[in-house]
């Protein structure tokens, strides 16, 4: 039963991301074939593989420190307790990602967007946040 006179919580415009896209479970083999293509993507200015496409995969825990992921696509994926540490991550699409508890320390967000991402816990020391897209998501 609602409480009609109850306080609304700040967040309570964000989007409702409970009926969105499943998430998608990829084999440690697949993750570093991606990763694979997308340094060779970087490597050739985007001639050769491919640019990876992590949207709502469960990536919970990876290790991804100090690696080169410019322009990679994570939107809506699942990143609890990931170590993103030292890497760059400039463009990057995080769009509804969850970073719970993520490590993003020295991490290279410039330009990356991050509207609609769960960044509780995540730490963020001495991360680059220049034109990064922060905005907040509402309902209106």
């Amino acid at each position: 039963m609602a409480e009609p006179d109850r306080p609304r919580s700040p967040f309570a415009g964000m989007a409702d991301l409970s009926d969105r896209t499943p998430v998608r479970v990829l084999s440690p083999d697949e993750i570093e074939r991606m990763l694979a293509d997308h340094r060779l993507y970087l490597g050739t200015e985007y001639h050769e593989g491919h640019r990876a496409n992590f949207a709502s995969a469960d990536l919970t825990g990876r290790d991804f420190s100090g690696l080169t992921l410019r322009g990679i696509k994570m939107d809506r994926a699942v990143l609890r307790d990931a170590d993103f540490s030292g890497a760059n991550l400039q463009s990057a699409n995080l769009i509804g990602a969850i970073l719970q508890a993520a490590c993003l320390d020295r991490v290279d967000l410039s330009g990356a967007r991050l509207s609609g991402a769960n960044l509780v816990s995540a730490s963020l020391e001495n991360a680059c946040l220049a034109k990064a897209d922060m905005r907040i998501w509402s309902s209106h």
